[in-house]
């Protein structure tokens, strides 16, 4: 379940503590250690201004056991950025083919 708003989060989690969460965030700020305390599972990320404004976040979310995953994705460039930040998993609403 992936949802922007964390009180619904917490209600779903109390709902089903073993269904999968993740946070949707556009911008600042990005409370990691509360997506932690939660037991989220993923952060998911929808501007890669967010990464390029804070390179760590990445590390910082694996660290607390978060994956990270980035939406929407429009080019090659951008999905080879992102991946150079650690960034897994990448949703995008077009194909590429590889090189």
């Amino acid at each position: 379940m992936a949802a922007k708003n964390f009180v619904l989060l917490r209600t779903i989690r109390n709902l089903d503590p073993n269904l999968p969460l993740a946070e949707v965030v556009a911008a600042k700020p990005v409370n990691l250690r509360q997506l932690a305390d939660l037991g989220g599972d993923v952060l998911l990320v929808g501007s890669t201004k967010l990464y390029r404004s804070d390179p760590t976040l990445v590390t910082q979310a694996k660290n607390l056991g978060i994956k990270v995953a980035a939406w929407t994705i429009q080019n090659k460039e951008t999905a080879r950025e992102l991946q150079g930040y650690g960034i897994s998993t990448l949703i995008c609403d077009t194909t590429y083919e590889q090189n």
